[in-house]
């Protein structure tokens, strides 16, 4: 069956005009360069009423199978995916045009079709790139991208751009009409955000890192800000100069359930293991938590995704530098880590109870990775990345753990509890986020088209599970597709 394909205007086309009106419901003609983008190409049997599989299995009510891949004629890059509290799926994406800039988009996903793009515009004119780093939904139902404005090699520009979901209309209270401003050096290259998420009554987490402005010191300086509703910042979560040794980069953010906050910290010092800053809910900075897996003397471990679980626990997921039995070449395998405030209080420390010392390293496959971690009841969650297959392609991996460690092997299928998805036409995939959407998960990530092209892959699977707030419903929305 072939890949579904966004048809792509002619090259005349007015490339930025007015937004949508409302993205996803959408019934009129999209202006600008993705005027007939939302029409979709499909060539598929009509689905009948939906049968819900067992835990894990693919959801047969999504798209084709449970998935479905999404190209342009250009390369889609990858920009986050998120629900709201309905269960409305939002993907962004950026992707270069005819004369070679970036644009930033996001759309509604349905089961079955995308609702019209809603073009990502900070109101800066038109000349620079936009690229989307990172979407999320708050509790307010605003839809929140973190974009990076790319003038040349010395200006880049991070931005938090907020809708009145699920109108493509920015939100007018938040910040100056619906744009904030994230302090950033733009003369350093490796300043910037690259991760947001929400807290709750609107307030938002982003994380990254910036330049630490004095001499003889490390120039990366991780950082998490949290953001009120208005687009204000609240607290700044950063470690004291000097407390660190290299150029670090906070991965991710969360919010524990003690109100504490943890960033996952990647290049702290020369021994690269994952490191878990913890930070008391008014800001303190209580100090790192090294967390080694030595599986190849000289490190190089990196921490990717957080999440927060029950029971004052954090868990963090990336990989480990190994050498694989019989293999003298250095490879990487998927790992998981685990840490908790004691119950009688005290520093974070690893938690002994997660597979016997805190850590999990699968040696799923040479160059196996974890990118993302989600929360799933009160006893699980849910990991997704990637794993390179003996054929040498690259395949979305996914796994769900229990707090002892070990995989459920309920889930899936398999009988294992970890395996990977093919996309169908696709050789290099991997999921970067993976979301709760009516009780269900939904996998977001790049699948490169053989050619070359590089697309975005999407998969939604069944849960037995209710989860964060989430619910099952048996009736979906009524999407609209542009014409």
């Amino acid at each position: 069956m072939p890949l579904p394909c966004l048809s792509f205007p002619s090259p005349d086309a007015s490339p930025r005009r007015t937004p949508v009106p409302a993205c996803g419901r959408h019934r009129g003609s999209a202006p600008g360069i993705f005027r007939r983008a939302a029409a979709l190409a499909l060539s598929m049997l009509a689905l009948g009423a939906a049968v819900a599989g067992a835990d894990g299995d693919p959801d047969p009510a999504f798209w084709t199978g449970g998935e479905v891949v999404l190209q342009l004629p250009f390369d889609m890059n990858f920009g986050g995916l998120d629900a709201d509290a309905a269960g409305n799926l939002a993907l962004a994406f950026d992707s270069p045009l005819l004369e070679g800039v970036d644009r930033g988009y996001w759309a509604t996903v349905g089961d079955d079709s995308l609702g019209a793009y809603c073009e990502i515009d900070p109101g800066t004119g038109p000349g620079q790139d936009v690229r989307v780093l990172d979407l999320a939904f708050d509790d307010l139902g605003r839809l929140i991208a973190l974009v990076m404005l790319h003038f040349d090699e010395t200006l880049d520009l991070f931005m938090l751009v907020a809708y009145d979901f699920p109108a493509c209309v920015l939100v007018p209270s938040f910040g100056v009409s619906g744009v904030v401003v994230l302090p950033t050096d733009p003369d350093y290259e490796s300043d910037g955000f690259f991760d947001v998420s929400a807290l709750s009554d609107g307030h938002l987490l982003v994380t990254g890192r910036t330049w630490n402005g004095l001499p003889a010191t490390p120039l990366g300086r991780p950082l998490a800000l949290e953001i009120g509703p208005a687009g204000n910042a609240i607290t700044e979560f950063s470690p004291p100069f000097g407390s660190w040794e290299e150029s670090a980069v906070a991965a991710e953010a969360v919010r524990a359930s003690n109100g504490h906050t943890v960033l996952a910290v990647d290049e702290w010092d020369d021994s690269r293991d994952f490191v878990l800053l913890d930070f008391a809910a008014d800001g303190t900075y209580l100090g790192p938590l090294g967390i080694p897996f030595d599986l190849w003397v000289e490190g190089s471990d990196g921490p990717f995704a957080l999440a927060a679980l029950d029971g004052d626990r954090v868990v963090v997921v990336g990989n480990a530098r190994q050498y694989p039995e019989g293999d003298p070449s250095p490879s990487t395998t998927a790992a998981v880590a685990m840490a908790r405030w004691p119950s009688a209080g005290g520093a974070l420390e690893l938690d002994t109870s997660f597979s016997g010392d805190g850590k999990w390293d699968g040696r799923v496959e040479h160059n196996a990775t974890f990118f993302d971690v989600l929360r799933q009841g009160a006893d699980r969650f849910v990991a997704v990345g990637s794993s390179w297959l003996p054929d040498q392609t690259q395949k979305i991996l996914l796994a769900r753990f229990l707090l002892d460690g070990s995989l459920d092997t309920t889930f899936g299928g398999t009988g294992t509890g970890l395996f990977t998805e093919d996309l169908p036409g696709t050789w290099w995939e991997r999921a970067t986020r993976v979301v709760p959407q009516n009780g269900r998960l939904v996998l977001g990530g790049i699948a490169d088209i053989h050619f070359g092209v590089r697309a975005i892959g999407l998969v939604r699977r069944t849960s037995d599970l209710i989860f964060q707030g989430g619910f099952e419903q048996l009736n979906p929305p009524d999407w609209q597709v542009g014409p």
